[in-house]
């Protein structure tokens, strides 16, 4: 099932001691433009949840299919920060949202670089983030979705699988598993990273993602572009870029989809 405005009611009561302000839809195109068309006025930790959506989009302009038993939304943040460590807001997004899935269907997830979460190599969910600079950062808008309890003939629909080896629904692995208790607990995870950036400290952040992250150490394929370049990944930077090694070198990738399969 997904969230209601039932639920959402309920959700506010526990946030009250926190800066997020949380407003729900039943049905919108996307929360993430929806969002960016209000971030100008709106305060800093604006959460817009909806219960389905008919237009949501991932990366790169993918469309992000959003069927029954989805839990979608996006948050607004005013980090404080130079427009060059913009990766790490998204980073602490990731490394919220694994921590809070794992924490509410109990297995073992990571984050395949940038952004997307896996079960069991599965993608059960992603973030995108949209970011507005003059001269510094003004917003950044992170958009969530999450696999909660989509049927998996739904889920077949979602991916062509170039990105990742398929979707999963998380009430594979808890059949109680909740999307307002994965809403309250990011939000609640998130919270401290929120006003630490909000402050102007990214200290820590990038060093959490790297113990969250998979493929460390691994040889992988990366989609960049038009083209597929496979090497070794060593590391991720203080800026959220990969540091890939290939057999003519090695090279920063800022941007890109890593590819299902390591070795």
């Amino acid at each position: 099932m997904s969230i209601t405005l039932y639920d959402i009611g309920s959700l506010r009561n526990t946030l009250r001691d926190t800066a997020y302000h949380v407003s729900y839809h039943d049905v919108l195109p996307s929360t993430q433009d929806y969002l960016i068309e209000r971030a100008a006025r709106e305060p800093d930790g604006t959460v817009v949840v909806a219960g389905s959506q008919t237009a949501g989009r991932g990366r790169s302009g993918k469309p992000w299919i959003s069927p029954p038993g989805s839990l979608t939304f996006s948050t607004l943040m005013r980090p404080r920060i130079q427009p060059q460590m913009a990766g790490v807001v998204q980073a602490a997004v990731a490394v919220s949202l694994c921590r809070a899935i794992s924490g509410c269907a109990m297995c073992n997830v990571t984050i395949k670089w940038p952004n997307d979460i896996l079960v069991d190599g599965r993608k059960v969910a992603g973030v995108i983030t949209d970011i507005s600079i003059q001269d510094q950062i003004q917003w950044v808008v992170a958009g969530i979705g999450v696999n909660v309890s989509c049927d998996d003939a739904d889920l077949s629909l979602i991916d062509s699988g170039l990105s990742y080896a398929g979707a999963a629904s998380l009430i594979r692995y808890n059949q109680d598993i909740s999307a307002t208790d994965i809403l309250g607990k990011f939000l609640r995870i998130m919270h401290p990273y929120h006003r630490r950036l909000a402050a102007g400290d990214t200290s820590g952040i990038m060093s959490e993602y790297r113990l969250c992250l998979s493929g460390i150490g691994h040889r992988i394929a990366v989609h960049h572009g038009d083209h597929i370049i496979q090497g070794t990944l060593l590391e991720v930077d203080d800026y959220g870029s990969i540091l890939l090694k290939t057999d003519t070198g090695t090279k920063p990738y800022h941007w890109g989809d890593v590819m299902p399969s390591y070795s």
